[in-house]
């Protein structure tokens, strides 16, 4: 046992209490509530390479958009890799995170290749009608629903890349196996414009009644379809988590 010397009894006692009093950490973790996850504004689009410039990012960025997808499965091909790349690089310039939507699982390399390198924030499988083998932009119900595999998704986790899909009740045919995927949820409003938007999870009202998904597995829910500074957008919620 050590001993106190040249201190006071009433020295030692306040020694001992600031020792025993929990400090600021541990006040804060007592105290502590869950907070609800930020929500970002973003949007998806197909490109517009002669009107997509870093200037046209960087308004979309002051105006307070954090994420853009890259959403057209044509510019996924070698022939289109430098407008696609110069896009993306464009975008992450500007300050924005830049993600990839394809209309085909199958699409995930060509993906890869496109971005030539640069930072991919996601990978989004889109599965819905019209979506056909080699991909057909979702522009129609005649094709077959392409239905994303466990192994697509492995691939992509496997390049340390975040797997998400996207979908929505009426075209969802993937099964029950991927709750532990995120889910982009497809929910158009048209009384949504530009001046009118909220970016919300929770507002208007989403109940995920698919594959298995509830609210908490929510990423992102596209809103609607306009035009924004002479680009055909899907303006979506996104949360600030991905």
């Amino acid at each position: 046992m050590k001993y106190f010397t040249g201190l006071s009894l009433a020295a030692i006692a306040i020694i001992v209490g600031l020792a025993a009093a929990p400090g600021p950490k541990a006040l804060t973790a007592i105290s502590a509530k869950p907070t609800t996850p930020a929500v970002i504004k973003a949007f998806d689009a197909w490109e517009e390479p002669s009107i997509m410039t870093e200037a046209w990012f960087q308004k979309a960025y002051q105006t307070g958009f954090r994420t853009f997808v890259v959403q057209d499965d044509t510019v996924l091909t070698p022939a289109t890799n430098a407008s696609t790349q110069a896009i993306v690089k464009a975008a992450e310039a500007a300050g924005l995170q830049v993600g990839a939507f394809t209309c085909s699982p199958e699409d995930y390399a060509a993906g890869i290749s496109a971005f030539g390198g640069l930072p991919m924030a996601f990978f989004a499988f889109d599965v819905e009608p019209g979506n056909g083998p080699g991909g057909s932009n979702c522009n129609g119900s005649g094709s077959t629903i392409v239905p994303v595999t466990s192994a697509e998704v492995a691939a992509v986790q496997a390049d340390g890349i975040r797997p998400v899909i996207y979908s929505f009740p009426g075209g969802w045919q993937g099964g029950t196996g991927f709750t532990n995927i995120p889910l982009w949820a497809s929910q158009s409003n048209s009384r949504i414009t530009l001046n009118n938007w909220v970016h919300s999870l929770t507002n208007p009202p989403f109940s995920p009644t698919f594959g298995g998904w509830t609210r908490s597995d929510l990423m992102a829910m596209q809103n609607v379809y306009l035009s924004y500074n002479g680009v055909m957008v899907d303006l979506d919620s996104m949360s600030a988590n991905y």
